[in-house]
């Protein structure tokens, strides 16, 4: 009966073991996926900034050029006039052009980087609640 029980101890002691290397690789696991998604949502945070960085530039030169229309409108040599207009409209419509696909690059990015920060919030409670 003494060996059943050391027998039926031995069992359990190895299926604990088995069970503790398994939580421990599995935290691991997770560590790993939290320290990996936390890159990620820096280098997402990276570059939102640096798309708005640019979004503000071209909308800055948006702006002088919708001023500069507004003034060549006001008076001067009808042909240079004319002339400096077609170029300045050309060039507002590109920047709106810029400034809308930019916009969209924005906010596609910024959706990404608030997924990565659920899943690396998410990672983190896993984690802790291990």
């Amino acid at each position: 009966e003494q060996s059943m029980a050391s027998d039926h101890s031995q069992q359990r002691l190895s299926e604990l073991t088995s069970a503790f290397q398994t939580s421990q690789q599995e935290s691991e696991d997770l560590r790993q996926q939290s320290a990996e998604l936390s890159s990620k949502l820096n280098s997402q945070a990276l570059e939102c900034a640096r798309l708005r960085s640019s979004h503000d530039e071209v909308s800055s030169k948006l702006k002088m050029t919708e001023l500069l229309v507004t003034q060549l409108s006001a008076g001067g040599d009808v042909h240079s006039l004319q002339e400096s207009r077609q170029k300045a409209l050309a060039e507002k419509e590109q920047l709106e052009q810029q400034v809308a696909q930019m916009a969209t690059l924005l906010q596609r990015t910024t959706d990404e980087r608030d997924n990565l920060s659920r899943l690396h919030q998410q990672a983190r409670m896993d984690d802790d609640n291990r």
